[in-house]
């Protein structure tokens, strides 16, 4: 350690750009005199001990993430299947999964319960109106009483869940007045 700081005041020392100028009294006394410690004998506190992260936790908590990015996307595309992700179930179902990891290893962590509140608050509002505005559209084209019948009463039910959140909602008012106009043939 003695000899790595004599090395710097040396090279220091002839440095072309130093040349003619005098080194700073402090600098220098501060590089000659100081003290040699031994490494081995310096303790250092590392703090508390890191707790190790369950791998059940750690894999609930990946999986609670990957389902809200997928609700993300399909409340943003609106469409309640991602077809990049044939087979991966539709934005109910994606629900339906937050909703079991409620009781999962790990959720008291609190980044998996905002994870899990936040998919919550889509699956509660913005999912319903998704359902009922696909439902609404597949109106359009049925021709069958009991069909229409059936999916007026799906979006209905779609949108008092909605409504149950936010009930002077203008894309939820909207809807509801599409529904009227479509099911009251």
């Amino acid at each position: 350690m003695r000899r790595a700081i004599f090395l710097v005041a040396l090279s220091l020392a002839g440095c072309p750009k130093l040349k003619g100028q005098k080194p700073a009294p402090s600098a220098s006394a501060t590089i000659v005199s100081a003290p040699v410690v031994d490494a081995s004998a310096v303790q250092v506190d590392a703090g508390p001990p890191v707790p190790a992260v369950d791998p059940a936790v750690q894999a609930n908590m990946e999986k609670a993430k990957e389902i809200l990015a997928d609700i993300q996307w399909m409340v943003h595309h609106g469409v309640t299947v991602n077809r990049k992700k044939p087979g991966d179930g539709d934005v109910t179902t994606k629900c339906e999964a937050i909703e079991g990891l409620k009781g999962a290893a790990g959720h008291n962590d609190p980044e998996m319960k905002k994870t899990i509140e936040e998919a919550e608050a889509l699956c509660a509002f913005e999912v319903p109106l998704l359902t009922a505005s696909e439902a609404l559209d597949h109106l359009r084209g049925m021709p069958s009483q009991a069909s229409r019948i059936l999916t007026c009463d799906a979006a209905r039910r779609d949108l008092d869940k909605a409504r149950q959140v936010k009930p002077k909602d203008r894309k939820l008012l909207g809807l509801d007045a599409k529904r009227r106009q479509l099911c009251n043939r």
